[in-house]
């Protein structure tokens, strides 16, 4: 199989290319051809890039993987890892006296008609982390910056697909919950496993 690994920085997925030998091009991990890609961090520069790769690379599936915060109501715990089923764009509208609308057609919930073996959630895309004007109201228990793009591109073109994340943080301004290490580090072994599995 053809495996296109996408991650938003190189910080997020270091210790699984570490772990695996990865080098530019493709890679024999676990049976498959592997490749890895960045596409930078945000919804914009991750619609572009995996677009992109799509092209270049003609992957039999796209792999998301990275870090997420979780939300305090989620049940989820820093070092967990995750795969979202679902993504919607949590900031997209228009801020009112009494707090931002979601008022578009693109806060629509995208899902992922494929399924795995693994802890499945429900994701929020943001544009800016922590952000006061999402209602955390149990319509998903992580966030991120770029998982409804890879829904987004990966569904217009038919590709399979998979955004595999770890939890990093509670969504809070308090930096005191981030373990950005453990998430690191858990986020190899899960990938890996689910590399080994798929």
């Amino acid at each position: 199989m053809k495996i296109l690994i996408v991650s938003a920085t190189d910080k997020e997925i270091e210790r699984f290319v570490s772990l695996n030998s990865v080098k530019a091009g493709w890679n024999h991990i676990y049976g498959h051809s592997v490749v890895v890609g960045y596409t930078g961090i945000g919804v914009a520069m991750a619609s572009l890039k995996i677009q992109e790769y799509l092209n270049l690379y003609k992957p039999d599936i796209v792999i998301q993987a990275g870090i997420c915060g979780a939300y305090t109501d989620s049940g989820l715990k820093v070092g967990d890892t995750v795969m979202i089923q679902s993504e919607s764009i949590a900031d997209l509208g228009v801020l009112h006296e009494d707090g931002m609308k979601r008022e578009f057609v693109e806060c629509t919930r995208l899902c992922n008609p494929d399924t795995y073996e693994y802890q499945s959630v429900a994701g929020n895309t943001v544009n800016m982390a922590c952000s006061p004007y999402v209602e955390q109201n149990g319509s998903a228990e992580v966030e991120s910056m770029e998982g409804y793009g890879l829904f987004l591109v990966c569904l217009h073109y038919g590709v399979k697909f998979a955004e595999m994340r770890t939890v990093s943080n509670f969504v809070s301004t308090d930096r005191s919950s981030w373990n950005l290490r453990l998430a690191v580090d858990n986020l190899a072994y899960g990938l890996s496993g689910f590399l080994e599995n798929l």
